[in-house]
């Protein structure tokens, strides 16, 4: 229908790209010397969109106040990833942002702060989004790798998302360092699909939480939601039958730990193996 959150998605696009780059050999290094902070004419700070501008809109959207890149970022989704081989629905989820993140790169410099990105797990898929440098309320703009299309097999399969300060080794320049060094984990959260109504869309605030044993909060984050059942009555019949067992491969220890801890949550990060 004309609602449909893919009402500006042309026809379906394979995983690939940055959003299907769990191993980040892709990714928008932050420029050391590139400013990211500015005042405009009445003095007000304006900050550098990232990871870029809207291709479309380069002169509006290089630079905006914080409550313009809020605002911008509730905007739909003009770029979406479709993934996933099922038939019975679709979940539509965009990463709309984190508020109050904690800094993860305290012991960097005082300017530095966590570099935020999120990794998405449903079924037998892994995607992830842009990384967002520098900053602990993070918001993802509608152009951006941000949004993405589950093609869902069972009803009762979970959508979980962790979020990570990215850490692209030192100087950001690639190299040894990127595939030693481990993506810090800040939080989690597992989502039912069975529980939302089909055809809603959801503004949903979760808080994060790094050890579920532990109410330690670690900000929140900020997505909108909907799932769209073909048959809802054949989604109930199927949601009677257990869920068959996934299995998602990556090809080094990074990724590896990434997807467990999406997928598990905190345990010992040192005894991964593939």
């Amino acid at each position: 229908g004309d609602d449909s959150p893919l009402k500006n998605f042309s026809s379906p696009e394979p995983i690939e790209g940055k959003a299907s780059d769990v191993n980040f050999r892709h990714v928008r290094y932050k420029k050391i010397m590139e400013a990211q902070r500015k005042r405009d004419a009445n003095q007000n700070y304006m900050y550098r969109i990232q990871p870029g501008p809207d291709p479309n809109r380069k002169d509006t959207t290089t630079w905006m106040t914080k409550n313009a890149l809020r605002d911008e970022a509730l905007k739909p989704s003009t770029s979406w990833v479709r993934t996933g081989s099922g038939k019975i629905g679709t979940a539509f989820v965009e990463i709309i942002g984190c508020n109050d993140l904690p800094n993860m790169d305290v012991n960097v410099n005082a300017n530095d702060k966590t570099d935020a990105f999120i990794a998405l797990v449903m079924e037998d898929n892994m995607v992830r989004s842009d990384v967002i440098h520098d900053t602990l309320s993070p918001r993802w703009m509608p152009w951006s790798t941000r949004a993405f299309a589950f093609n869902i097999i069972h009803p009762s399969s979970l959508l979980m998302l962790g979020v990570f300060d990215f850490d692209g080794g030192i100087a950001g320049i690639g190299g040894i360092s990127d595939i030693m060094d481990d993506h810090d984990t800040i939080g989690r959260v597992v989502i039912n699909c069975a529980k939302f109504e089909s055809g809603t869309t959801y503004l949903l605030h979760y808080q994060l939480h790094d050890d579920p044993q532990e109410e330690d909060a670690r900000g929140e984050i900020i997505l909108r939601f909907r799932v769209e059942w073909n048959s809802e009555s054949e989604a109930k019949k199927m949601s009677l039958i257990a869920p068959p067992r996934f299995l998602i491969n990556v090809d080094n220890t990074k990724a590896f730990k990434v997807l467990r801890y999406v997928c598990r949550g905190k345990i010992n990060m040192e005894k991964a193996c593939l």
